[in-house]
Parts: C-alpha cells; structure tokens; sequence
C-alpha cells in the first residue's frame, strides 16, 4: 500500500503533466490565431488593392478601401475596427 507522501508525490506530478499540457494547447493556439489573422490580412489586403486598382477584376467587393485597410490591419496588428472606421470617414462612407 503507498504511503500519504507518495500519493502526494504522484498527485503533484500529475498536476505538473496537465499543466504543461495546457501550456503546449495555449501555445498551439496562439500560433494558429497569429497565422489565420495574417493569411486573412493578406488576403483582405490583396482583394481590396486589386479592386482598387482595377474595379472589373473582383466585381462584388461594395468598399475595397475597407478591405484593404482590414487587411494592412490585420498584418499590423492594429485594432481592425479603428481602422476601418477611420478609413470609412476619410473616404466619405461612413
């Protein structure tokens, strides 16, 4: 039979293997969040430039400054909504 110690030992190592586990979850999900809003930056970036620079190219883009300018957001990591809303005002849509 264990004694009280080594149960507590094995409860500890227990708790020390779920920790790490989370940690290694956290990390993964970190890195998947940085890459999926970059590749939409990107591509946001690129669909709203093209539209801009030739509006027959993708014809169903309503605002391609907007997309344009959540994409170059989303690639600089700055706050998507403020740039958005101050892109909308300059341009006279919002």
């Amino acid at each position: 039979m264990a004694s009280k110690e080594e149960l507590a030992a094995a409860k500890r190592g227990l708790q020390i293997k779920d920790l790490q586990r989370k940690a290694r979850i956290a990390a993964w999900n970190e890195y998947i969040g940085f890459g999926v809003s970059k590749a939409g930056g990107l591509a946001a970036a690129v669909c709203g430039g093209l539209d801009l620079l030739n509006p027959a190219l993708i014809p169903h883009i309503p605002h391609p400054e907007a997309f344009l300018g959540g994409g170059l957001a989303l690639l600089t990591g700055k706050s998507i909504v403020n740039v958005l809303s101050k892109l909308l005002k300059a341009s006279g849509v919002g």
